[in-house]
C-alpha cells in the first residue's frame, strides 16, 4: 500500500512538472516589440525591430488582442517561427 501511495505521489509531481513545461512552451519568455510592417491575418505579420524586418505566422490558433494594423505597436510572443499571441499596444 506504501509502494503504491510513492507511485501516486510520483506520477502526480511527474503530471506538475510536464503541466508546467508545456505551458512554458506556448510562449516565448520575453515578448518581441516593434511595429506592424505587413499584416495578412490567418498568414503572417511582418514586424519592424529598429532596422531589421522579422516575419512569423498567423493562423487560426494565434491570440490576437486589440486590432491589428500596419504602424500599430506590437508585442509578439513566438515559438518555432510562429506568432503565438500578439498583444496591440494602446
Amino acid at each position: 500500500m506504501k509502494q503504491l501511495l510513492g507511485y501516486a505521489a510520483v506520477a502526480a509531481f511527474a503530471l506538475l512538472v510536464i503541466g508546467g513545461s508545456a505551458s512554458a512552451l506556448v510562449l516565448s519568455d520575453d515578448p518581441i516589440e516593434g511595429k506592424v510592417a505587413a499584416f495578412e491575418k490567418g498568414k503572417s505579420l511582418e514586424l519592424e525591430v529598429g532596422a531589421e524586418k522579422k516575419k512569423y505566422t498567423v493562423d487560426d490558433k494565434t491570440e490576437i488582442k486589440g486590432e491589428v494594423a500596419v504602424g500599430k505597436a506590437v508585442k509578439v510572443w513566438v515559438k518555432e517561427g510562429a506568432a503565438v499571441k500578439i498583444e496591440v499596444k494602446e
